[in-house]
C-alpha cells in the first residue's frame, strides 16, 4: 500500500474524516481520480462546462497544468491510500473513478485499479457521496467464447479467468467486481462505463490499429477487422450524461462508436498522411510467435494465457447500441469523419 502525500491544496481538517455535501444548493463538486490521464483531462474539460466544480485526485509526477487551466483544484495523493482518497474525497457530491494502472510493474498496474476501487468505496461510504461513476473497459470481456460477427453489450459474459489477462485487463476485470459488489448497497448510487478503445483529439491513431515499429504498424488480423472505438469527448460527456440522470444508477453501460469501421476505412481516411506501411499479421502467425513466450513465462513462474490475451486482439467482432442513448441524451458523434477533420487540423 502507498503511503499517503500531503495535498498540494490544503482541505480542511474533519473529526470523522470526512464532511458531507450540503444540500443548500451549492454547486455540486465532483473528485476525478486520473483526472490528468487522457479521458481524465477530457472528463474534466466535460464536467467543467457543464457546471460542476471539479476536484483532481493526482499524482506529485503527474502534469497538472491541463486541469489548472480547466478551473479544477488539485489534490496530490495516491488512489492506493485510503488516507489520500478520504482527504480529497471530503465536501464531494459525486466521484468519477478514472484511476487505472497503465504503466509499471504488474503488481503496481494491478494494484492501482484494484486498492482504488475498494477505496474509492470505502471513502465514498464515509464520506456522504451521492453518486460513483467507475470507467471500466472493453478488456474486460471473455472474447475467446465470442464468435465473429457478434455484438458486445452490457450483457456480453465477462472474462471469467483474470489472472490470463494482461495486467491492465487484470485489475480493470477485479475492479469492476468491486464496484458491481455496490450496487443496491446503503450510500452512493453506483454506474460502470465500459468504454472501448478511446480515440481522437492528438492521440496517436496508428496505435490504434497496431505496434508501430520504424515506418512499419504490425496490425493484428486482416484489414477487414472491425474496430472498436469510441471518440474521447463522447467518453466523456458519457459520463456528465450519466451524473444528471437518476435513471443510469445501479446500473452498467456501453459506449462505443455505433459506427461500422474496419481497419482498411479507418487507415484511408485517418492514417494517409503517416504514410505507415502496414503489415496484417494472421492469428496461426501470432499463436506460433506466442507459445514460445508463454512456455518461457510458465518456466519462470508467471503466467500467459494464448486463450485469453489474443483473442481480445484478433477477434473480429461488433458493438451493439448502448443502452445510455435509451435513457439519455447521450448521441456518439460520427466518428471517422470527426478523426478525419483532426487529421486536417478542424476542431
Amino acid at each position: 500500500m502507498a503511503t499517503g502525500v500531503r495535498p498540494q491544496n490544503e482541505l480542511p481538517e474533519q473529526a470523522a474524516g470526512c464532511r458531507t455535501p450540503g444540500n443548500d444548493g451549492e454547486k455540486q463538486k465532483v473528485l476525478v481520480t486520473g483526472g490528468t490521464g487522457y479521458l481524465g483531462r477530457a472528463s474534466v474539460s466535460a464536467l467543467s462546462s457543464a457546471g460542476y466544480l471539479v476536484r483532481v485526485l493526482a499524482r506529485p509526477t503527474s502534469d497538472t497544468l491541463s486541469c489548472r487551466e480547466q478551473g479544477a483544484e488539485i489534490c496530490l495523493g495516491d488512489v492506493r491510500s485510503l488516507s489520500d482518497v478520504r482527504h480529497a474525497m471530503q465536501g464531494v457530491h459525486h466521484v468519477v473513478h478514472l484511476a487505472a494502472g497503465l504503466a509499471g510493474t504488474a503488481a503496481v498496474m494491478v494494484g492501482t485499479s484494484v486498492e482504488g476501487t475498494h477505496n474509492v468505496a470505502d471513502a465514498a461510504r464515509s464520506c456522504g457521496v451521492q453518486r460513483v461513476v467507475h470507467i471500466s473497459s472493453f478488456s474486460v470481456y471473455d472474447y475467446a467464447h465470442l464468435r465473429p460477427g457478434d455484438l458486445i453489450g452490457e450483457g456480453t459474459l465477462l472474462d471469467a479467468n483474470p489472472d490470463g489477462l494482461g495486467p491492465y485487463a487484470k485489475g480493470k476485470r477485479i475492479a469492476e467486481e468491486i464496484a458491481r459488489a455496490q450496487f443496491g448497497q446503503p450510500g452512493p448510487r453506483w454506474t460502470i462505463l465500459r468504454p472501448s478503445v478511446l480515440v481522437g483529439k492528438g492521440r496517436d491513431l496508428v496505435g490504434r490499429i497496431g505496434k508501430r515499429l520504424g515506418p512499419v504498424v504490425i496490425a493484428p488480423g486482416t484489414r477487414r477487422r472491425h474496430l472498436l472505438l469510441v471518440h474521447v469527448e463522447d467518453a466523456a460527456s458519457a459520463i456528465v450524461d450519466v451524473l444528471q440522470s437518476d435513471q443510469t444508477c445501479n446500473s452498467i453501460f456501453t459506449i462505443s462508436s455505433p459506427e461500422t469501421i474496419v481497419v482498411e476505412d479507418y487507415v484511408r481516411r485517418c492514417l494517409t498522411p503517416s504514410r505507415a506501411a502496414i503489415v496484417y499479421i494472421p492469428y496461426w502467425m501470432a499463436l506460433i510467435g506466442f507459445a514460445p513466450l508463454a512456455w518461457i513465462t510458465k518456466i519462470v513462474g508467471g503466467s500467459v494465457n494464448v486463450s485469453n490475451s489474443l483473442p481480445y486482439l484478433y477477434r473480429d467482432v461488433g458493438a451493439g447500441e448502448s443502452r445510455l442513448s435509451q435513457v439519455t441524451r447521450w448521441r456518439p458523434t460520427p466518428l471517422l469523419d470527426r478523426l478525419a477533420d483532426e487529421q486536417r487540423g478542424i476542431s
